[in-house]
């Protein structure tokens, strides 16, 4: 997983096509270099073949969308609409697969949330609102990438509901997900997906 971080760190601003200028020029405009994208962007979920458009993009996109609201209430609603706009503007691309039935590409945003909310750093509340509720990491430097990325692999490690995550990543299941995410499914509890985003307290 590392590998593949550095890796779209290091390539992804050298193709320049109108696609990447207008993600970069999003990310420059938050204040995000887009090699120093976040820390806690870039990772496998379950269904994350219902995306074409990397991890480390989609994902940092929402969470641009949740430090926007910070203090503010965040609801999944506002969050697809924003996500709509992105992939209506060419930004984000999802990928349409007839065979795997209803699923669409807020099945793998609602596995990200809850993969978020396992670490601490997201909190729902009565209503289907959203909170970010801790400070998120963006790397400056290399060196600080890497602490980072490392800092997150330890505490994905400790957390005992993603233990079955922790083991794909160490044993070197990321470089299958990116073939077959399907053999994913499962590895995250089942309330991972869209439906707990609207379930009610």
């Amino acid at each position: 997983m590392a590998r593949t971080k550095k890796q779209w760190r290091r390539t992804f601003p050298l193709y320049p096509n109108q696609t990447v200028r207008r993600i970069c020029a999003d990310f420059y405009q938050a204040g995000i270099v887009p090699s120093l994208f976040p820390t806690e962007a870039g990772w496998p979920v379950p269904r994350g073949y219902l995306w074409e458009t990397a991890p480390f993009i989609w994902q940092t996109y929402v969470l641009l969308f949740l430090l926007g609201k910070t203090g503010r209430p965040a609801t999944a609603a506002s969050l697809f609409q924003w996500l709509d706009d992105k992939i209506r503007t060419g930004r984000l691309v999802p990928r349409r697969l007839p065979l795997v039935g209803r699923d669409t590409y807020r099945e793998a945003v609602g596995e990200y949330l809850h993969w978020l909310s396992l670490l601490g750093y997201l909190r729902r509340e009565e209503g289907g609102r959203l909170h970010l509720v801790k400070p998120l990491s963006f790397p400056s430097t290399v060196d600080q990438m890497i602490h980072q990325d490392a800092a997150l692999l330890d505490q994905i490690r400790q957390t005992s509901a993603l233990s079955r995550y922790w083991s794909s990543l160490e044993f070197g299941g990321v470089e299958k997900m990116s073939r077959k995410q399907e053999k994913m499914n499962g590895m995250v509890n089942n309330n991972s997906c869209i439906d707990y985003l609207y379930k009610e307290e």
